[in-house]
């Protein structure tokens, strides 16, 4: 039991791999060898045919064809992937073979096939074994082209040839398994497979700064030549936070140990042997000392607009003395930055595509590359064209700004077109509920049903659908109501009429004794409420009366004007007239005079933009009286001050542009971040330290130097100062004494005279020295003259005590 379920779930496995590996993996080429015609590149041959027929199929090679002296070659160009897979047949032919592939001159599959494993004759000497195998062979790989190599030894070829890779997502250019690297591709020499001439501007330069442009093929693929064994090159690269570097090294003949600097710092060293193994009977053998070797140099952490690359060589002996000749070389150089902000689309909104400077996805969106939709989430629709999600309508998915999807597309049922709708016949309604129908409809069961006054034929009525209530009698006074008049005529009023719908009783007998006065200006009533008005008039709150219509742009009765607003101080409002907020004397709806910046015209105020004056209580923030662009103030409205991208006028800034800093509410360079801002700042060499030719960004020399040009000093010509490796030093021996550096000068160089080295000196013997003057020498010597001498006198010393004792011995 246990192992049938191990068993299910490994069937699982391999299901899902293979929807997996069919989902991303894409065929870049296929080839069965079905004509005589090839598109490889293969070494001498043992006759002049290429290919074969073995068992009724043509192979590429076979019997007579490829044996050990044979390779097959082809350089295939791709897009951006990060993983190869080959899959063909092998066909041995007779003998036991040696079988090698290889991929960029890397060893992909070695094995060694035995005669002794088959009994079949395919095809060859017909007392000899064949067998073919089937080779599925996999490698990670990201370069821009591929080599690929096949050899072995004894009779053999191959068919059915097909090349896969693991394709990066669209719009990607470079990736791994785990998906899109955040990177893009800046600039890439040398990645076709041929090229028939090198560019001035791809070349690379030696030590003495001359560039080379010289090509060479090997076998089907060409190469650009370096012509030292150290080449460099400079590019300018825009603004980025790191670099990637990918590029294939070659070398014939040569020890391989290179080396990769940027910037003058090793990133990468290498040192490889032999790679290819090619039997030398062949006369394409020298391939056996052809190096590849694959540079790959990611996310480097690097700021400079300017990138310097160096590739060394070591000096080192050759390999073989076989070959006169040997080289240097490069192919497909590719650099990729990754910037130090992903995008910048100038506002804030977010799933637009560019979010706080970093790429994200539009809304709706569940798959992006740098901001482009690569897939919709499940409810929305994806459009080629723009690259946009928009949501699908009807699906019974609510999503982004659909107010409401009900799974179709009808009319009047509450949701039309994602949006909520009233029901038909419906004047109020709230999120596809009705509240009130229109006049002469009921709401019944959340719909407007029409009742019918009577007046209908009986065809009409069912067309209608009618509803019939009391109502219909009581408006019409039919038969029913005078009959049951004239046979209750004999009873009297016991109480007063009080003409109220409560006491409307059986078919309204009282309550239509009751008179109704008309409702002016109404169309439609019923039991004294106005059903529907005539046009330009409304019925209000108890709808016992028509009134005008306010703001619909048609002044009856008592309305004095009708602007079709209700805005105050615009010379209507109410629909009676008043003048603007503006307006300090008003005087019949006509103003007479205006608040400060306001301009009085046909007793209106307007407001005037660059009249000096800001119009108080208008949209105008500043007004200078001119129209001159970036003096603070531009068409009534604040500018930032320059480098600000955000200011709540133009003399606070909140937010600065690239490379600014906020310093006392204006925007500053910021000196020290290594980028030189052009008019702002002369020099940036990414430190504080004053005199080292820029300081706070500017160019800066010693305080001695008469003469500095771009930080780089040309002259010292104060006294006591020379020039010497474009610094000022004190001249030490001239007689001139520097304050700070120099503590003497004796205008010698003679040691232990008080001064040497302008710096003051005693002689050795000298224990206590004061500026050059000896005040107490060692034991043994004496002061003479300002000098430690030798003390050849005795000198006896005497306690003291002892000396009177002895005195007064006497």
């Amino acid at each position: 039991m246990f192992k049938n379920s191990t068993k299910n779930i490994l069937k699982s496995f391999l299901f899902l791999h293979l929807i997996i590996r069919c989902y991303s993996e894409a065929l870049v080429y296929q080839n069965f060898f079905r004509d005589v015609t090839v598109d490889w590149f293969y070494s001498k041959k043992h006759q002049s045919q290429a290919s074969s027929t073995c068992q009724s199929k043509l192979l590429f090679g076979g019997y007579v064809c490829f044996n050990e002296d044979t390779y097959i070659l082809k350089t295939f160009e791709l897009k951006p992937h990060y993983q190869l897979r080959l899959k063909f047949l092998f066909w041995r032919i007779d003998w036991e073979a040696l079988f090698l592939v290889y991929v960029d001159n890397i060893e992909m599959h070695k094995q060694y096939f035995s005669g002794a494993t088959s009994s079949s004759n395919f095809c060859g000497l017909p007392y000899k074994y064949d067998e073919t195998f089937l080779l599925d062979l996999t490698t990670y790989h990201q370069s821009p082209t591929a080599q690929i190599l096949i050899t072995s030894t004894s009779w053999w070829g191959i068919s059915d040839f097909e090349l896969f890779i693991e394709e990066c997502p669209k719009d990607c250019d470079s990736c791994g398994e785990n998906g899109c690297f955040n990177q893009i591709l800046y600039i890439q020499y040398f990645t076709a497979k041929t090229f028939n001439q090198v560019d001035f501007n791809e070349g690379w330069s030696d030590q003495n700064g001359i560039t080379y442009v010289n090509r060479n093929i090997v076998a089907d693929y060409s190469i650009y030549e370096l012509q030292s064994l150290t080449s460099t090159k400079t590019i300018n690269l825009p603004d980025h936070d790191a670099v990637s570097i990918s590029m294939k090294i070659i070398t014939f003949n040569l020890y391989h140990q290179c080396d990769i600097f940027i910037d003058e710092v090793l990133v990468s060293s290498s040192t490889l042997l032999l790679q290819v193994q090619i039997d030398k009977r062949n006369y394409d053998w020298d391939y056996n000392y052809l190096i590849t070797n694959q540079i790959n140099i990611q996310q480097y952490r690097h700021i400079k607009n300017l990138i310097t690359l160096t590739i060394r060589i070591n000096p080192s002996l050759r390999q073989t003395s076989l070959f006169s000749s040997d080289y240097l070389a490069m192919r497909d150089f590719q650099i990729f930055i990754k910037k130090n902000y992903d995008c910048f689309d100038g506002n804030i909104y977010p799933f637009d595509g560019c979010f706080a400077k970093i790429y994200d996805c539009v809304e709706g969106c569940v798959n992006c590359v740098r901001g482009v939709c690569l897939k919709c989430q499940q409810g929305w629709q994806y459009y080629e064209q723009n690259k946009m999600c928009l949501p699908v309508c009807g699906n019974s998915i609510i999503t982004y700004f659909e107010e409401c999807d009900d799974g179709n597309t009808q009319q009047y049922d509450g949701c039309y077109q994602c949006k909520y709708s009233c029901p038909l016949n419906c004047s109020v309604c709230q999120f596809g509920k009705c509240k009130l129908c229109q006049p002469r409809y009921r709401l019944i069961y959340g719909q407007c049903k029409y009742f019918c006054n009577g007046s209908e034929s009986q065809e009409e009525q069912e067309d209608r659908g009618c509803y019939n209530n009391i109502n219909n009698l009581i408006e019409n006074g039919h038969y029913q109501h005078n009959l049951f008049n004239n046979l209750n005529s004999k009873y009297k009023l016991v109480s007063n009429l009080t003409c109220s719908l409560y006491d409307f009783g059986i078919f309204g007998y009282f309550y239509n004794q009751c008179r109704i006065q008309a409702i002016q200006n109404c169309r439609e009533s019923l039991i004294g409420k106005c059903l529907e008005c005539e046009k330009f008039y409304e019925s209000k709150n108890i709808k016992s009366s028509c009134t005008p219509i306010c703001n619909d742009g048609i002044a009856i009765e008592q309305e004095l004007c009708d602007d079709e607003n209700n805005l105050y101080f615009d010379g209507c409002q109410k629909c009676q007239q008043s003048c603007q907020f503006e307006c300090l004397n008003c005087i019949g709806s006509e103003c007479y005079e205006c608040l400060d910046g306001w301009q009085l015209l046909d007793y209106r105020c307007y407001q005037y933009c660059g009249d000096g004056e800001v119009a108080v209580f208008s949209t105008e923030q500043c007004d200078d009286g001119n129209k001159n662009n970036g003096d603070g103030c531009f068409e009534c409205k604040f500018e930032c001050a320059p480098y600000c991208q955000q200011c709540v006028d133009s003399y606070a800034c909140i937010i600065c542009e690239q490379y600014f800093e906020l310093q006392n509410n204006s925007c500053k360079p910021i000196c020290g971040d290594e980028h030189i801002v052009i008019e702002l700042e002369e020099c940036e060499d990414g430190n504080n330290i004053p005199y080292d030719g820029c300081f706070e960004c500017q160019f800066n020399c010693q305080a001695e130097c008469t003469d500095c040009q771009q930080g780089v000093c040309q002259a010292c010509e104060i006294q006591g100062w020379s020039l010497s490796n474009q610094s000022c030093h004190s001249i030490c021996g001239d007689g001139f004494i520097v304050m700070g550096l120099e503590e003497c000068e004796d205008g010698n160089n003679i040691p232990y005279d008080g001064c040497f080295n302008c710096m003051f000196q005693c002689q050795q013997e000298c224990q206590n020295c004061n500026q050059g003057i000896c005040i107490g020498c060692i034991e043994g010597y004496i002061i003479l003259n300002d000098y430690c001498e030798v003390d050849n006198q005795t000198h006896i010393i005497v306690d003291e005590d002892d000396a009177k004792s002895n005195y007064d011995d006497y």
